[in-house]
């Protein structure tokens, strides 16, 4: 019986050490966590510059109400019952670039409407 209880041990031990490593690994993918739904700035800034190409056709004005749903850089809780529709392509703009002056029609321009 002696000869066995290595064997066993170390069948245990490598269990446990993968076990532990599947763990880790679903935590940093995201898969154990769950997400949190929100998008970071510059995914922001692209989303709605998108929106305001396509869909506003370089309207200066539609920045600042362009919503981008799941952009919220002032973590406002979200509950069930109380929808959050994110934060304005105006906004995004500002955080990109890191300048609180920047106005709708520069906030255009940066996202490709030369016209504006």
């Amino acid at each position: 019986m002696k000869g066995l209880e290595l064997p066993i041990n170390m069948i245990v031990v490598v269990a446990i050490a993968v076990l532990v490593l599947v763990v880790v690994a679903a935590f940093f993918s995201g898969w154990l966590v769950g997400g949190t739904s929100t998008i970071g700035t510059s995914a922001a800034y692209a989303t709605g510059c998108n929106t305001l190409k396509s869909v506003y056709g370089c309207d200066p004005a539609s920045t600042n109400t362009i919503r981008i749903s799941g952009y919220n850089p002032d973590n406002v809780a979200v509950t069930p019952g109380t929808p959050y529709d994110g934060q304005t392509l105006l906004r995004a703009c500002k955080e990109n670039f890191k300048d609180n002056g920047i106005t709708e029609a520069a906030c255009a321009r940066t996202c490709g409407c030369g016209g504006v």
